[in-house]
């Protein structure tokens, strides 16, 4: 494994981690978007929502994984670390753009937003039908199941492989969606 010092100090490093704070920028902007009511009385199904964020994982996951590996999420990078399989410095960079890249993608979303559709942006809180426990149990799961089917679908030892991980990936992400939103934890004021 590359040292962070090495790391750090080549092109390559800072080119992925801008391509995490695109990727990223971009997943929140057209996926939170998906969450907008634009037409009074028209709101975006939960299927609607689930196959917009799953899409735009793999989408951005195919554009970008090239150039960073595609990970567009801090527990996919963290994940990515504890298997030794990033540096420590691209762990630390990565996260940190990722999450400016979220907050910069949220900004672009409200500036484009018309004033009176604000509303939450796609964000999501715990439905109050479930205990704060119970919702972080969910979230546990569901992100385990995104950084397992990082990992499988990314494994280089593994030769069976002959469709599109970046699209494996995204349908995780749409599996996911679905059974939390509509069953469990995430409570999204688009979906009244």
């Amino acid at each position: 494994m590359v040292t962070s010092l090495d790391d750090i100090q080549s092109m390559r490093f800072w080119k992925a981690v801008i391509a995490e704070f695109l990727g990223t920028l971009l997943l929140v902007l057209v996926a939170c978007g998906s969450c907008i009511e634009l037409i009074d009385g028209v709101k975006s199904s939960i299927v609607q929502i689930a196959l917009c964020f799953g899409l735009s994982v793999a989408t951005i996951v195919w554009n970008i994984a090239h150039i960073s590996g595609g990970h567009i999420n801090p527990a996919v990078t963290a994940g990515m670390f504890a298997a030794r399989k990033i540096s420590l410095a691209r762990t630390v960079f990565y996260i940190l753009f990722q999450l400016v890249g979220a907050i910069v993608g949220a900004g672009i979303l409200l500036g484009l937003t018309p004033d009176g559709y604000h509303g939450a942006l796609g964000m999501t809180t715990v439905s109050p039908k479930i205990d704060v426990g119970k919702a972080v149990g969910v979230e546990f799961m569901i992100t385990f199941i995104l950084v397992f089917t990082v990992f499988a679908s990314c494994d280089g030892k593994r030769k069976d492989i002959k469709g599109s991980v970046p699209l494996a990936i995204g349908l995780s992400v749409t599996m996911c969606h679905l059974f939390a939103v509509s069953k469990f934890i995430i409570y999204n004021q688009s979906y009244d």
